[in-house]
């Protein structure tokens, strides 16, 4: 089971082969993530780079592979990913998810 968080407006940056883009994340979990907004098209399939920033001084990386793109939201599995950037991930964004409530 992994979590879902539901993020508002979280501004991610990635790359793919050839470009570098941003774009906002609509959810995000352990496995994998929604994003809108992507100012650099993606192709199902494709291998991006996914870069979040963590509030520290560390981005987290994770390599992921494009599941669905329609319109301005893609879909991505994420497939290199370790146990401890995971952990962080799950972290941040679960801060991030009572902070949105609290507010």
């Amino acid at each position: 089971m992994s979590l879902r968080f539901s993020i508002g407006e979280y501004t991610v940056k990635f790359k793919t082969e050839y470009e570098d883009g941003t774009a906002k994340l609509e959810n995000i979990s352990g496995g994998g993530c929604a994003m809108c907004n992507l100012d650099v098209k993606v192709q199902q399939h494709e291998k991006i780079l996914l870069i979040v920033s963590c509030n520290d001084e560390n981005p987290i990386e994770i390599g992921g592979t494009v599941l669905r793109v329609h319109d301005k939201y893609a879909a991505v599995q994420f497939t290199q990913l370790s146990e401890d950037n995971k952990q962080r991930l799950i972290k941040f964004f679960a801060q991030k998810q009572r902070q949105q409530r609290v507010s």
